[in-house]
């Protein structure tokens, strides 16, 4: 590896930028939980400052020094137009990625994530099965993933069949893999061409995503050749709490925002995920937290084939959530996709272990469904509710249902009510 020429502004320590005594990071870190990586200033270290014949073995070498350094370091991506990586990018604490004006693009057929974070050991006998510390995974805090100047990540131009698919890679293809992160922002550029999941948030805690484009129409769900499928934009699940998403928009092939907890009961109903789990830690462990809770949605206008935000859980619930602005509509597309709900409340046909309440107190305002196949509010079938559940002001235009109600229940019995709903009065 080559000497690092820091010519570029670096700090020796890593302070906040607000603390008037100066804290150390270190200390800062150990007396608070929502301390923000936006008012610090990091030493900037930049691919094209280490040797290797390709860029890809500068971004490999510029990332193994921070990770030896144990992390506090800015990852500078924007000296060159595309970052052609055929590895992830492993974020230990008190790390950011800043990316400028260009493309990380990992290459062709390479199944691994853009970003992970740090805290993931791979097995290398089943590099997409759980990891090697399935049961045994140590947090991660102080995470930030911000584009500037029209900033994207590229999973791949292309795919094979064994190379795509949520079923195919597991959690080893989400685009982002966060696992166990606290304090952490993940912020201003477009993905394109999901291999599995776009974001995953397993266990994650006191952190935000927002100002995300997503540009996943190359699908076969689509009619396209490209065998891309299972393309969640944003899941939050296995516990995960305290987190904001907004101003997210574009195109997507599935889930928008999911709101999911599950546990072992999930793998009976879908037993190909014991080879091919979503989340790289053991279902059953809940080390990050036993329910998904505090997870607040705004300012989603996204076209999907499938729902914006959808309510999904087994064994362990949901509850403290609010879903507020969202609709099937791009305003920056303007093509026939149809979802299928705009708000979606599954029962436990999907992940098993489900009994009603187990989503509760969480709310639901401002839905607008401009193409829904079922309605802008789908309740799934037996048993799909929230209890002490609000859902108001739903709008739809012509031909669209507001709701679908396949719960089978009593909405009194569960202090669920939905108000203020007005059919066919949105234009297209």
């Amino acid at each position: 590896m080559e000497t690092l020429r820091f010519d570029y502004p670096v700090q020796s320590k890593t302070y906040c930028i607000d603390d008037k005594k100066g804290m150390p990071l270190e200390e800062l870190i150990g007396t608070t939980q929502t301390t923000s990586l936006n008012g610090r200033v990091l030493p900037i270290v930049k691919p094209e400052d280490f040797g290797g014949d390709t860029m890809a073995e500068k971004v490999i070498a510029a990332n193994e020094f921070i990770i030896n350094a144990g992390g506090g370091f800015e990852l500078y991506l924007g000296d060159t137009s595309t970052y052609l990586i055929t590895q992830a990018i492993v974020l230990p604490n008190n790390t950011r990625v800043r990316m400028h004006g260009c493309t990380v693009q990992m290459a062709d057929n390479t199944v691994d994530n853009i970003f992970r974070s740090g805290n993931i050991v791979l097995d290398p006998d089943n590099p997409r099965g759980y990891a090697l510390n399935k049961r045994d995974m140590s947090p991660v805090s102080n995470l930030e993933i911000v584009g500037e100047s029209d900033a994207s990540l590229l999973m791949c131009e292309n795919a094979t069949a064994s190379n795509s698919g949520v079923t195919n890679t597991g959690w080893h293809g989400h685009t982002i893999m966060f696992a166990g992160v606290s304090n952490f922002s993940i912020h201003g550029f477009t993905i394109k061409k999901h291999l599995a999941w776009n974001i995953c948030l397993s266990g994650c805690s006191y952190g935000n995503v927002h100002d995300i484009i997503f540009d996943n129409t190359d699908d076969v769900q689509y009619g396209t050749s490209i065998p891309r499928n299972n393309g969640d934009g944003i899941d939050a699940e296995f516990g995960s709490h305290d987190i904001d998403i907004y101003n997210i928009s574009g195109t997507l092939c599935d889930d928008a925002v999911a709101i999911s907890n599950s546990g072992l009961s999930r793998l009976e109903k879908r037993p190909l995920e014991v080879i091919h789990p979503t989340c790289p830690f053991d279902y059953d462990y809940r080390k990050f937290g036993e329910d998904t809770y505090s997870i607040h949605v705004h300012n989603v206008h996204v076209k999907t084939a499938f729902h914006v935000v959808i309510f999904i859980c087994g064994d362990y619930g949901i509850h403290d959530c609010s879903v507020s602005n969202v609709s099937d509509k791009d305003a920056n597309n303007s093509s026939n996709i149809g979802s299928d709900a705009v708000v979606m409340v599954y029962d436990g046909s999907y992940d098993g272990g489900y009994t009603p309440g187990l989503i509760h107190n969480c709310s639901v305002t401002g839905v607008k469904g401009y193409d829904c196949r079922t309605g802008a509010i789908y309740l799934y079938a037996s048993g799909a509710i929230i209890e002490h559940g609000r859902i108001n002001d739903v709008q739809t235009a012509q031909g669209t249902l507001a709701m679908k109600n396949n719960s089978g229940l009593d909405f009194t019995d569960y202090d669920f009510t939905v108000t203020k709903v007005s059919e066919g009065i949105l234009n297209g």
